[in-house]
C-alpha cells in the first residue's frame, strides 16, 4: 500500500545517512517536502542530491546544523520558522556515541549535547511550527533498544566514573523515552 503526503512537511534530523537517510528518502517517496538537517554540509548535499534522484522529488531541502550546540539549534529553528511553513512532522534521528568525554564549547559532554538537548531544543523550538499543522502533527524521536542496557541514571552528564561512550548513549536513549 502505497501512502502519498503531498503538502505535508517534514524535518529529519541526521538526515544523510543511516536511518535518518532511509527516513528522509521514505518520505520523499511518499511525495512530502523533506527538510533533512545535517551537521555536515558536503555530506548532507550528497544526500539530498541521492535523494532527489531516486524519488524524482525535488520538494528535499538541505538545512545545516550542528545539534551539538544549543546556540546553532536556537539559529537554525529562528531561519526554519521564518520560512512561514508548518511543520507536521520532526524526526528526531540523529545521534552520536562518542567514545571519548568530550566537551563543547557550551560546557555540555558532547553525546549528551546531540543525543539529549539537542533532540529537547530542536522539539521545543519546532513547536510553534508544529502547532500550526495541528491536529496533524507528529514528533518522533528514534531511540535504541541499547537504552535497556544501563538504567536510568541521575548523572546525565557522565561525571562520575570512568567514561564510556556506549554506556552514555545507551544512557542517553533511555532519557529520551523517559
Amino acid at each position: 500500500m502505497e501512502i502519498r503526503i503531498e503538502g505535508k512537511n517534514c524535518v529529519v534530523t541526521g538526515a544523510n545517512s543511516g536511518i535518518g537517510f532511509a527516513t528522509a528518502e521514505a518520505l520523499a517517496s511518499c511525495g512530502a517536502t523533506v527538510y533533512m538537517v545535517c551537521r555536515n554540509k558536503e555530506k548532507g548535499e550528497t544526500a539530498l542530491s541521492k535523494i532527489q534522484s531516486s524519488t524524482g522529488n525535488p520538494n528535499v531541502h538541505l538545512e545545516v546544523c550542528d545539534l551539538s550546540s544549543i546556540s546553532k539549534i536556537k539559529s537554525f529553528a529562528s531561519r526554519f520558522s521564518s520560512k512561514d511553513v508548518p511543520v507536521h512532522v520532526l524526526v528526531n534521528n540523529a545521534g552520536l556515541m562518542e567514545q571519548k568525554r568530550v566537551t563543547t564549547s557550551e560546557g555540555f559532554e558532547l553525546n549528551f549535547a546531540v543525543n539529549v538537548l539537542g533532540t529537547y531544543a530542536t522539539t521545543e523550538l519546532m513547536l510553534p511550527l508544529l502547532e500550526i499543522a495541528s491536529p496533524d502533527a507528529r514528533v518522533i524521536t528514534v531511540s535504541s533498544g541499547g537504552m535497556y542496557t544501563t538504567p536510568l541514571t541521575s548523572d546525565l552528564q557522565f561525571s562520575d566514573g570512568k567514561f564510556s561512550g556506549a554506556e552514555q548513549y545507551a544512557r542517553n536513549k533511555r532519557v529520551q523515552v523517559s
